[in-house]
């Protein structure tokens, strides 16, 4: 008699993928909300405004990319 090892499958847990992708979506979706309003807000200032803060105008996408994290 031939000994066959059990075959043990995980089961999948359809819903948890999908929940964890709608809420990836959401955080996704936020980040990019939050990215393009800073760079909207940003983008309004005046140069001089901006170096008072201590930013030039090509610094902006960097900071609006570094906020939506």
């Amino acid at each position: 008699m031939q000994h066959v090892p059990a075959l043990h499958i995980e089961p999948v847990d359809f819903v948890g993928h999908i929940q964890h992708a709608i809420e990836d979506f959401r955080i996704n979706r936020a980040r990019a909300k939050a990215f393009k309003k800073t760079v909207r807000e940003l983008s309004t200032l005046t140069d001089y405004e901006l170096s008072d803060i201590g930013l030039a105008r090509s610094e902006i996408i960097t900071v609006a990319r570094q906020s939506a994290i």
